[in-house]
Formats: C-alpha cells, structure tokens, sequence
C-alpha cells in the first residue's frame, strides 16, 4: 500500500485579519482608503496604459453619520479595467502574487475588514468580447465571499469599480479625520511619488465641494528636483525634491518631511525640522512653502512589510540614507536656506561667546564653526551653550589624555617636542578663554555696583540703601561656611579679602563670638585671613557700608565709633565655627577696618575729630591708625572704590578685550 500523499495548507481568513498588524491610529484608519484608491489606480493603468493621467479617474465619497460627527462608510469609485477573471482571482487568493511585478503584496485588502464591518463590490468589466456585471459582499468570514453575482451587462454603464465600505469600527472611527479638507491632505501626501510622477484625477466629494487632488497637487507645488545619492558600493537612493505649499500640509504633524516610498506609496516619513533648522515655513515665490523629499530605489522596495507600514531595514541602514540625503540637501536644493540660517546662527553666536567668554577658544571662525559643529537644531542660546559645553568638556579630557600620556612617556623624543608644545597651547588657550570669562564677570558686577549709586527714585532723588551694595559684594545673613568662595565679591574691596577662612555677614554677633550676648550686627567681619604681618597674629577685618549720600553723621552715630564698639565685642574672645573649629582673637590682635561710603561733611566733621582724615594715596577717601585699638581704619569713597577695582583689573580688561568704560 502507498502511503504517499500530498497536502495543501488550510487558511482561515478570520484569523488573518485577527494577525493582521493595524494599529488603531490615524494613519491606520486611513489605510483602508489608501489601499482601495491604490487598486484604483492600479487598474486604470491597467486599462488605459500610456494614456492612464488623462482617460483615468477616482471618486471618493466619504458618508457620516446623521448627526455628521463620525464617518460611516466611504465609497471608491473608478473607470479602470475592473473585476474581471483574473483579477477575481487574484482577489480570492491569499498573499496573491498577481501584482508583485508592480509592488502589490496581496494583502490590502485585509485593511478593509479590519477597520470594516463589511464590504460591497460592484464591478463592470470586458472580457472575451462581452460585457459583465460581478457584484458581492466581502465580509470577516472563512466563506468571505457572499452574495456573488455576476451578468452579462446589457446598459450603457460605464466599465470601473465601486468598493463601499461599510460601518467604520469605533476603534478606526474615531482617529479618522473628520473634515474633508483634513482627508484630502492625507491622500495627497501619501501618493506623493505618484502625483509628482504623474496621475489621473482624484476627487473627494461631500455634500458640499469636489476636490480634484491631482489638480491641487499641480497648483500648489513647485521646483521639482530630482537626485541619485550613493549610499554604499553599487547602492544608491533616488531623491525627488519639491516644495509644497503649507496649506497642503497638516500644521500639527507635518513640516519638512522625508518620505520614504516602495512601489510609489508612501510608507513611512521623517520629520527634518530639528535636522536643518528650518523650524518654519520657507519662503518661495512668495509663497509659504514646505520642502518635501521623496525617497524611492530598490532596496525600499524590497524591505517593505505587506502591510506598508514599515521597512524590514537595520537602524544602520536607515540612518546612513538619512545622512547621506539629509548631507545632500543642505548643500544642494536647501543650501540658500541653510545657509542662511548659518549666517543667523554664527551672528548669535558671537553674541554668546561675548557673554560666555570661556567658550572662546573653541571658534576660531564663527561662520564655519556654526556650519560645521553647532547643530542646525540649536536655536536658542542655551543650546548653543549646551554645544559649546560639550565640546569644551571634550576638549579637557583630550588635554588630559594628552598630558596623562606625555608624563608616562607615551611619546619619542622625536614626537614629545611637537606634542609638548600643542598641549601647552592648548592649555592656555583654554585657561585664557576661563580668565575672560572671569574678567567679564567682574567688569559686569562692578557696572551693577556703579548703577546703585544713582538715585534708587530718581523724582524724589532717594539714594538705593546700603544693602543694595552690601549684598553684591557678599550675602547678607550668612556665615562663609555655608557659601561657596563664589558667592562673595570681597576683591572689589581688597583681592586679598577673598582668601579668609571665615566670614559673618549681617549675623548678630553672639550667633558666632563665644561668650558673646551682643545683637549688633557688623556687616562684615573676616577672621583667619592672609593680611598678616605672620601666620601667629591674623588680623580681624571689619568692614561697614553706609547708605549712598548720607549726611546726617553725628558723635552719637558714626561709623568710627561703630567699628570700635564691633572690636570691643571681638577682643580676647574666640570665633565659633560650624565644623567644631575655633579662631582666637587675643588681645593684641589688629584691626583692619573699612567704611565703604559717600563722605559727606557731617562726616568729615566726625573724621577730624577721631583723626581719621589723612587722605588716601591715589584713592578718595582717608586713613587713620588708633593705636589704643590697634586698628588701622580706611574710609573708602564709594565710587573711589569702584575705580580702584577698575585700575587692579583694567589690565586684564585690555588684554581680553573687555571695555572697562
């Protein structure tokens, strides 16, 4: 006996379309109309061949409910070559290869029962000399085909087809766009290739308009271009470049756009807006324009997956076709937009640099660094300076690497010289760059000082309060424990200010003396500093600032008897500090005292009579020495003060270009 046999595979269409991947979302719901308007297309050109875009036509009618909030069913109708034998055939036959020479995978038609209930097809169509009439219904079932019927047509109708499709599910319904116009946009931009190749009509009818998509394609875009890019070795991408009118377009979604194509439809698109910049519509023939590329070539469509939603492509694959169009683009049928932008973005770039001076040594040429490193995505200050900072920090730990290997002897004698020197270079290059910065920063804390001594109100001429200083120089209520060194300005003062261990700004006294009851409230006091005449004896600074223009000074309250009241709080007692630490302050400690003010006679008055009134060398303002408290007291005029900071760094102002006036 024979045991022999051979066996055919069953299929289930139910759960075909079950396993058929269609992701509820607004491309999806518009899937099924893609797939039917593509069978339109496909069997026009079947019927009319060369002549197709002028004899060829498709009418779309889309149905809403009563209440017009939802669509119901839609309608397709065109006068292609119909459903005759073959293509009933082809029709019934899963994964059907009857198209394959023209891209077709045999499976659209699966979209239309998964987004709808069901199907009806009628068509009328020539074959052996007659003609026929086939009509039936599609719907989700093993036996899908019901109702089928097909006549010999005796009237004078015209051949094509009409597909009705039949109660949108929710699911599809409700990420289906509602207005016509919106509908439009998406057919237009998903046949693309075709309408830029060239195609026959394409109307949208509602109750209100028809729209000819063909004939809006035509008036509302311009400059088609066309491009091979090479991609690898014997690969290549065809490019077609246009310019759409922005009202063709979704403002929501799209923008500049890639679309990649397979088989002259659209599969999937990349948003290129971040990629050149071109965050707005372009301007052409004083038009708003879009620019949109289409990208098309064998290897798209080989990878493309039956259900036209995406490619069978590595991201390898994907980003080097993007970076080769994109690098296309921008020097070819873009480049008068983008460099453009290139001239805008070097322009703010300058701008940055001259307030984030440190980055300086990165760009030698302003123009060329923003074409070639800035990203064209970067429109804001802050990311240029987030670019910026990123090279910077590449760039340290290049330095780095570098010294690293020139001190283990990583380099000949013949290569240390040449990698010494560049190394070195760059270092300063790069602590150069750091010291403008800092420069910069000083020059624009001492303009913001100089602004407080003009009138706070100028109609009543009421001066800023001496906290509006106090505060720039250093924070006020607060211990040097719990700021960072670049919290204070004390060098505007005194460079050497910046360098004591410990400091109380507008704290009550007894908050950081031991033993100390006192709820006076120096405005700065710096302990354990390096004014010293040696390390056993640090001095005590006191520093006092008195209200811009103040003139009514008297021997009950002035500022001289104020910083010998603070020295007598402070003598031979110790300074508490937040770690457990202590600073003794013995009796024979000096006093370096400052009073930052206007001098104004009813203070010159005071200075006389405490014999504090021999001028300052070069400064405005007077010194005196009291030898009982062993304080040497400075009276510093405000703007005396200001120059003086101006003169100790007017010379790194000259040298890193910053204006001192």
């Amino acid at each position: 006996m024979d045991n022999k046999q051979e066996y055919s595979f069953k299929s289930s269409l139910v759960a075909r379309i079950k396993n058929f991947s269609m992701t509820p979302n607004e491309n999806n719901a518009l899937m099924p109309l893609f797939e039917a308007i593509t069978n339109s297309l496909q069997a026009i050109s079947e019927k009319y061949k060369k002549d197709w875009i002028e004899r060829g036509n498709v009418d779309i009618f889309v149905y809403l409910n009563e209440e017009k909030k939802y669509p119901i069913d839609i309608e397709i109708s065109d006068n292609g070559i119909g459903f005759n034998t073959a293509n009933f055939d082809s029709f019934l036959t899963f994964d059907s290869l009857y198209k394959q020479n023209i891209g077709g995978k045999g499976i659209g038609r699966f979209s239309w029962l998964k987004a709808f209930d069901s199907v009806h097809v009628r068509s009328i169509f020539c074959e052996d000399g007659k003609r026929f009439k086939r009509e039936f219904d599609f719907v989700l079932d093993d036996t899908p085909i019901k109702n089928h019927i097909i006549n010999e047509e005796k009237s004078n109708f015209s051949e094509g087809t009409t597909v009705y499709l039949k109660g949108m599910k929710s699911i599809y319904r409700s990420r289906f766009p509602l207005q016509t116009n919106s509908v439009l946009r998406k057919v237009l931009v998903h046949f693309l290739p075709i309408l830029v190749a060239g195609s026959p009509s394409i109307n949208i009818i509602s109750d209100e308009e028809s729209s000819d998509i063909k004939t809006i394609f035509e008036e509302n875009r311009y400059n088609i271009t066309e491009d091979n890019i090479e991609i690898g070795e014997n690969e290549s991408i065809h490019l077609k470049n246009l310019f759409l009118n922005k009202k063709c377009l979704d403002g929501r979604q799209d923008g500049h756009t890639f679309f990649f194509s397979a088989n002259n439809r659209i599969v999937d698109k990349h948003s290129l807006n971040n990629q050149l910049g071109l965050s707005k519509a372009c301007e052409y023939e004083d038009k708003e324009v879009y620019y949109i590329g289409i990208l098309t070539g064998t290897i798209l469509d080989e990878s493309v997956f039956g259900e036209r939603n995406s490619f069978d492509l590595s991201d390898e694959t994907k980003n080097k076709i993007l970076k080769s169009a994109i690098a296309h683009i921008k020097n070819g049928y873009l480049s008068e937009y983008i460099n453009k932008i290139i001239e805008e973005k070097s322009e703010k770039l300058k701008k940055v640099l001259d307030k984030n001076p440190r980055y300086k040594y990165l760009v030698k040429d302003t123009v060329e660094y923003a074409k070639n490193k800035l990203s064209l995505s970067a429109q804001k200050d802050e990311d240029i300076i987030k670019e910026l900072a990123v090279y910077d920090h590449r760039e340290n730990v290049s330095t780095e690497k570098e010294v690293q290997k020139i001190l283990n002897k990583g380099y000949s004698e013949e290569e240390f010289e040449e990698s010494f020197s560049k190394t070195i270079n760059r270092i300063n290059e790069q602590n150069k760059s750091n010291l403008h910065e800092y420069v910069a920063k000083r020059k624009v804390i001492l303009d913001i000082i100089s602004n407080r001594l003009k009138y706070e109100d100028n109609e009543n001429n009421k001066n800023f309060k001496e906290a509006a200083i106090h505060k720039i120089i250093c924070p006020m209520n607060a211990l040097s424990g719990h700021l960072e060194i670049s919290n204070q300005n004390l060098w505007i003062i005194n460079d050497k200010l910046s360098f004591y261990k410990f400091w109380a700004s507008d704290k009550e006294i007894k908050k950081y003396i031991e033993d100390s009851e006192s709820k006076s409230r120096p405005d700065l006091a710096l302990f354990n500093g390096c004014l010293s005449f040696g390390k056993r004896n640090d001095p005590v600074v006191i520093i006092e600032f008195k209200r811009p223009g103040r003139d009514d000074y008297t021997i009950a309250d002035n500022p001289i008897q104020q910083v010998y009241d603070y020295i007598d709080e402070f003598r031979g007692k110790r300074v508490k500090q937040d770690n457990g630490e202590h600073i003794n302050i013995p009796d024979d400690t000096p006093f370096f005292c400052y009073v930052i003010c206007d001098v104004t006679p009813s203070l010159e008055k005071i200075l006389k009579r405490e014999n504090m009134y021999t001028a300052l060398i070069g400064q405005g303002g007077y010194f005196g020495y009291n030898s009982e408290y062993k304080a040497f007291i400075e009276i510093i005029d405000f703007r005396s003060m200001i120059e003086d900071a101006k003169e100790r760094n007017r010379f790194f102002f000259k040298e890193l270009g910053i204006d001192d006036d």
